[in-house]
């Protein structure tokens, strides 16, 4: 509860910083001075996105405490990118498997909000596809963006994190970089320690 109230406050405080820096721009006429303003205001509303997608990982885990029960992962997949602007997400479940175990869930579900901070740290993508499928036994989820394209991928703690995750699961993580898209997939056995 205390650190849902402290994110909350950041947040409030998050978006008076970027109001006034808006003010600041508009009010501005040195154009130096106007994109160096137009950059803090892209920090600020990057900052304000991730501690909105913060508050959501805490309410996620209160939540789950509370009611001891399966993850909805589609219900907290939407619900996770309800609040994130300037980024429009398909979400396709129609070939998703029944998800019995809730480590398999969770797991799911940690890989796609470690995949939406680095799209909003790093792609400046305004579109995204989450697609999750079975084939043959393995659940297959497909993160795809459309943001500026990379030349190679060096993979940080998130993905390491994500890595290391899926191995000690018998999972996999791969990626692809398109023309103007980064894919990653995610492999997990359907039946991954089931509850």
């Amino acid at each position: 509860d205390i650190l849902g109230h402290h994110m909350t406050a950041l947040i409030l405080n998050l978006e008076v910083a970027n109001h006034s820096v808006r003010q600041l721009d508009a009010d501005s006429g040195d154009t130096q001075k106007q994109r160096a303003q137009e950059k803090a205001q892209e920090k600020v509303e990057q900052a304000l996105t991730l501690a909105k997608l913060l508050l959501g990982d805490i309410r996620t885990a209160v939540s789950e405490l509370r009611e001891d029960d399966a993850i909805d992962l589609l219900a907290s997949i939407e619900k996770l990118t309800a609040g994130i602007p300037n980024i429009r997400f398909e979400i396709d479940f129609s070939a998703a498997p029944p998800l019995r175990s809730v480590q398999l869930a969770e797991t799911l579900l940690r890989c796609v909000q470690e995949a939406i901070t680095n799209i909003i740290r790093h792609s400046g993508a305004d579109s995204c596809g989450i697609v999750l499928a079975e084939t043959d036994g393995v659940c297959v989820l497909t993160i795809e963006d459309n943001g500026v394209p990379m030349t190679e991928v060096v993979p940080g703690n998130g993905i390491r994190g994500m890595r290391e995750r899926l191995d000690a699961q018998g999972g996999s993580l791969s990626w692809e970089l398109g023309q103007s898209s980064f894919t990653l997939q995610i492999e997990l056995p359907a039946g991954v320690n089931e509850d």
